[in-house]
């Protein structure tokens, strides 16, 4: 009897050790599964580097291309860009309701191009995973799709069939003057931009006064 149980005994051994393997296996998985308002906040705080809460969150991601790359891609028409996303508050599924303002310059001509509209999160086959961001011009202007990157510490905006641009001077404020808008379409070299997070102040840039940028940090 006692040369049976040592003979058995490394199988039970085993199989005991591969239930305690699937069990904390198990916790592991329970622990990491995160509802879809728990993944929805977690990918806010990645873009915002914080969390809205009592005060709106905002950040700043911007790029100015040296002469160097440019003389490597010719066909870019994009020399600098900025883009301010913002956000009031969670909504009842974790997520956030985003606007931002993206403002550029081009190879060439003078004055600072700007747009503005809204993003909301996007999920791999509609309920997989959180992918980016897709962010859409107001009126029908097309958009921009938005994906963090390096860490979180840059993000990837690529331009998606156009996006409506507003022309250097024009009012913003009003939406039926189109002759002052025109379409920035992904070229050759202006497919994407990589966009490193810097100081919210540095976004300042693209509003007429420190009046009108202070009220849109703090928008509800």
């Amino acid at each position: 009897m006692r040369h049976r149980i040592k003979q058995m005994f490394p199988s039970q051994l085993a199989f005991t050790l591969l239930l305690a393997s699937i069990g904390v296996a198990g916790a592991s998985l329970q622990a990491s599964a995160q509802t879809p308002a728990q993944e929805n906040n977690e990918f806010v705080g990645r873009v915002l580097g914080a969390m809205p809460g009592d005060q709106a969150a905002n950040a700043c991601f911007v790029r100015t291309y040296d002469a160097a790359h440019l003389a490597q891609h010719p066909k870019q028409k994009v020399t600098s860009m900025m883009m301010l996303v913002h956000a009031a508050e969670i909504n009842d599924d974790g997520g956030a309701n985003y606007s931002f303002v993206i403002g550029l310059k081009q190879r060439g001509r003078k004055g600072l191009y700007d747009t503005a509209g809204s993003c909301s999160h996007v999920r791999a086959d509609g309920e997989g995973p959180i992918t980016h961001l897709r962010c859409g011009v107001d009126c029908d202007g097309g958009g921009v799709s938005v994906e963090m990157a390096n860490d979180d510490k840059s993000i990837m905006v690529r331009i998606n069939d156009y996006v409506s641009i507003n022309k250097p001077g024009t009012n913003k404020s009003d939406d039926e003057d189109h002759a002052m808008r025109e379409g920035l379409r992904p070229g050759l070299d202006d497919k994407a931009f990589r966009l490193d997070r810097v100081a919210v102040e540095q976004c300042g840039k693209m509003f007429d006064t420190p009046k009108e940028f202070r009220e849109f940090l703090a928008a509800k």
